[in-house]
């Protein structure tokens, strides 16, 4: 099949929703498909080059940072309607563009074009170009009358975790395809070797998070647990993986909180070089006040680690207390840094929780059962167009 995969983020910045659309690309190319990404970039560069592939770079001007910024917790009305207006015109420029190059043959024809939660372009690609557009849902829909009238419109969706119930509300046929893990990249490592590698103390206990620094990843809220935490055991280290519009607030409250000796930013990491550092760290937390599905998380367990996990959106389903990790109300810090304090108190319970996680993905989330299920997905999409036809 000739694929045609639209992101607007993957050229800019990636979090889950970025990875989980290169992941897909790797694994169908391997299938022996034609597969053609289309994603945006600044007008001054392309921040994050996508190689191994036919790339189409859409340049637009970067809105969602000023998204980012204003609309977080303590915003003004105002601040909240400038974040939401920055971000729908982000979209609209970036979507205009693409469908004008598809239109004029610029972007090469294909069967599928999957979009990433760009669900006005799907609808204006099959009303307009009779195109098979196939939307995923990186979070859940709303329920208005524009999306319920659009989401008809088109060959498909999909979508996993917390989004799900949502969406079959308005879209039944929908699709449930879980997120994949690259089992063999994100795998438990001996720790002595990796840690020597990344310079990191071997007497430490690192306490690892990996995403965006965003508002809705809750970081503040980490910062304040671990200071308490390390008050208590000074061997705790954090390591923030990521970058995002907090990090110079979060470097700063390290700061406050005078511990920014044991504060760790890398900055944003992706292949191999993450894999390392997950397999370096003793315990993963994720601290987010929602959370659709995480794939992160799905990556600390395949490298062997124990989850603490704030009990929001789709984390529950993944994090079982007293198996797998713990989970902890979104805005407690005291119970965040109790659960911390816990697990660096006891390895050996900690190292079990890691086992059970990686088997848990393994049966559930490595990317040939996954990458199938689009497979398959697609091929029904295509015969049934054509049968219609």
């Amino acid at each position: 099949m000739r694929i045609c995969i639209i992101n607007r983020l993957m050229g800019i910045r990636r979090g889950g929703g970025e990875y989980f659309d290169l992941n897909v690309a790797q694994w169908l190319t391997r299938r022996g498909h034609d597969v053609h990404l289309v994603t945006g970039r600044k007008v001054s560069g392309i921040p994050k080059p996508v190689s191994g592939f036919k790339v189409t770079y859409i340049a637009t001007p970067y809105l969602a940072d000023i998204h980012y910024r204003f609309n977080r917790n303590g915003a003004g009305h105002i601040a909240r309607r400038l974040a939401g207006y920055a971000w729908l015109y982000d979209g609209q420029l970036f979507e205009r563009k693409v469908f004008t190059m598809i239109a004029r043959g610029a972007i090469p024809d294909a069967e599928i074009y999957q979009l990433c939660g760009r669900f006005r372009l799907a609808a204006r690609l099959s009303q307009e170009l009779a195109k098979a557009a196939v939307c995923w849902w990186p979070g859940p829909p709303t329920l208005d009358d524009e999306t319920k009238k659009k989401i008809q419109c088109y060959a498909g969706n999909f979508a996993r975790g917390d989004t799900m119930p949502i969406l079959l509300q308005i879209a039944p046929q929908a699709q449930n395809i879980p997120p994949g893990v690259d089992l063999g990249l994100f795998r438990p490592r001996t720790k002595q070797s990796v840690r020597e590698e990344l310079r990191v103390d071997q007497a430490a206990t690192v306490i690892l998070f990996v995403g965006r620094l965003i508002p809705i990843k809750n970081l503040h809220v980490l910062i304040d647990a671990f200071a308490k935490a390390v008050s208590v055991n000074r061997a705790l280290q954090l390591v923030l993986i990521g970058d995002g519009t907090e990090r110079s607030a979060l470097e700063h409250s390290a700061r406050a909180h005078g511990v920014n000796d044991s504060v760790v930013f890398c900055g944003q990491l992706e292949g191999e070089r993450l894999a390392k550092w997950y397999s370096a760290a003793d315990i993963f937390v994720i601290p987010s006040r929602y959370e659709s599905f995480s794939i992160v998380t799905l990556e600390a367990m395949a490298s062997g680690l124990p989850i603490i996990a704030s009990n929001v959106g789709h984390l529950p389903m993944l994090v079982k207390p007293g198996r797998n990790g713990v989970l902890f109300p979104s805005e407690s810090t005291d119970a965040l840094s109790a659960a911390i304090r816990e697990l660096a108190g006891d390895p050996f319970r900690a190292k079990a929780m890691g086992c059970e996680g990686r088997a848990f993905v393994e049966a559930n989330f490595g990317w040939e059962r996954v990458g199938r299920l689009i497979e398959q997905y697609y091929e029904s999409v295509v015969c049934n167009r054509s049968f219609a036809s």
